[in-house]
């Protein structure tokens, strides 16, 4: 994961010149970058339970080799949790 942080941020930087980037733990790794046309990009490299609190319609794959997006729910409900029972 060390090797795609900073390979992350030259590939960014070939596409369009970044004016911020941040990089945080947040179960796993979190990259913002902006760029100059105030585009936003967001790389997150989870850890542990993935996509705890996701839906297919809140997240884009770029690349997905064990197919887990298609084991999301389609949608959550208003409390990002899926009802019991």
């Amino acid at each position: 994961m060390r090797d795609v942080c900073p390979a992350w941020r030259t590939t960014l930087e070939n596409v369009t010149p970044i004016v911020f980037r941040n990089q945080r733990r947040a179960g796993g790794i979190l990259i913002n970058a902006t760029s100059a046309d105030w585009i936003r990009c967001d790389l997150v490299i989870p850890n542990g339970t993935p996509f705890h609190g996701r839906s297919r319609d809140t997240v884009r794959v770029l690349i997905d080799r064990d197919g887990l997006y298609g084991t999301l729910p389609a949608h959550l409900f208003p409390s990002g949790r899926m009802p019991t029972g």
